[in-house]
């Protein structure tokens, strides 16, 4: 949707194919720090609002990554969120562990 680059204010349509099901989940660029911080709001129209902060921070000649998460469900997804929480946190370790894969092999 924004076409003028990354920066706060930037947003986005994503298009996500799960289980045979289209959803559309809308982003925001909330906070931008180039190269320590990105904070982005996404919504799932019927299904929630979430807000993810994902902050590099130096450590002696390393960096770590810390990613924070918040969810609000709406509808009918709250029903199920109880038990979407090992599945979501499944996924973010696996992301995680292949964005480490690329950082340390330096491609």
């Amino acid at each position: 949707m924004t076409t003028d680059g990354l920066r706060v204010g930037a947003k986005s349509v994503e298009v996500i194919e799960k289980d045979g099901q289209i959803y559309n989940m809308e982003s925001e660029i909330l906070r931008l720090e180039p190269l320590r911080l990105l904070e982005m709001r996404f919504v799932v129209a019927g299904a929630g609002t979430t807000r993810g902060t994902y902050e590099l921070t130096p450590e002696g000649n390393q960096t770590r990554l810390t990613f924070n998460i918040a969810s609000v469900s709406h509808g009918w997804i709250r029903l199920f969120a109880p038990f979407l929480g090992p599945a979501i946190q499944k996924q973010i370790d696996e992301n995680t562990g292949r964005l480490k894969q690329v950082v340390e092999s330096g491609k």
